[in-house]
């Protein structure tokens, strides 16, 4: 009777394998997408890693491993996954390579620039005070984050951005930083150094519609800045065509 139940079990694992087909036409699609290029009992599976590595699913998301009859990434694979220096995706969840934790998230360009510091989901996101360490806080003063991104969100976030200091728009409006009044040109490093103090609406610099900004509008402007202190250029000079007015002694 043994022999029998073994005899069976033999012709039944022969039958599996004659109905599996290799690189089954049914499968191209499955096959280029997934690695899934064997058909099986109806099924397109994986049987061969090397399937699994010309995938666009190991190329995209770092599903390059057979694991049982499926591609997916693991976490030793996903260490030298293309995506782990750029996006964070050194972990596996899900089956997909992605960040898994906050220092997956940490040694990318989106958390330097844009905040996306903290792995959740699967994803890097800006929580907390990422906003506050990165280059797009520092530079727009987007330094608030808010749902998994940085924005702005009040004055506080305006008075801390390089467009503030350098360009004036120093004024929370609605959702942004914006130049508005002689009080943000005062802000600016341009007023202290250069004597750039006054607001005009539009600076005649732009075709498409007016564009408010900071010019030397008096003697008085110049005689409050570095230019003035250092370099006896106290003066407002005249201006040229294409050129704004400077200090002058």
């Amino acid at each position: 009777m043994r022999h029998v139940f073994l005899f069976l079990v033999t012709l039944s694992a022969l039958a599996s394998a004659a109905c599996e087909t290799k690189h089954a036409e049914r499968c191209k699609l499955d096959c280029q997408a997934r690695g899934l290029c064997t058909e099986r009992g109806g099924k397109c599976v994986a049987t061969d890693e090397g399937d699994c590595g010309r995938s666009h699913a190991c190329e995209e998301h770092g599903r390059c491993k057979l694991v049982g009859d499926d591609c997916r990434a693991t976490n030793d694979s996903c260490r030298t996954f293309a995506g782990c220096e750029k996006a964070g995706a050194c972990g596996e969840h899900g089956g997909e390579c992605a960040p898994t934790t906050n220092a997956h998230c940490a040694a990318t360009e989106g958390c330097r620039s844009d905040g996306l510091c903290t792995a959740q989901g699967g994803l890097c996101v800006a929580l907390h005070d990422d906003c506050r360490n990165a280059d797009v806080c520092k530079r727009f003063g987007r330094c608030t984050s808010d749902e998994g991104h940085c924005g702005t969100f009040g004055p506080t976030d305006c008075l801390a951005s390089e467009m503030c200091t350098k360009q004036g728009f120093c004024t929370f409006v609605k959702d942004h930083c914006d130049l508005t009044s002689p009080a943000d040109c005062e802000k600016t490093d341009g007023c202290r150094d250069h004597g750039s103090c006054t607001f005009v609406a539009d600076t005649g610099k732009s075709s498409a519609g007016r564009t408010a900004g900071c010019v030397i509008g008096s003697d008085a402007d110049c005689r409050r800045s570095t230019a003035c202190k250092e370099h006896q250029a106290c003066r407002k000079g005249t201006a040229k065509i294409g050129y704004p007015a400077t200090c002058t002694r």
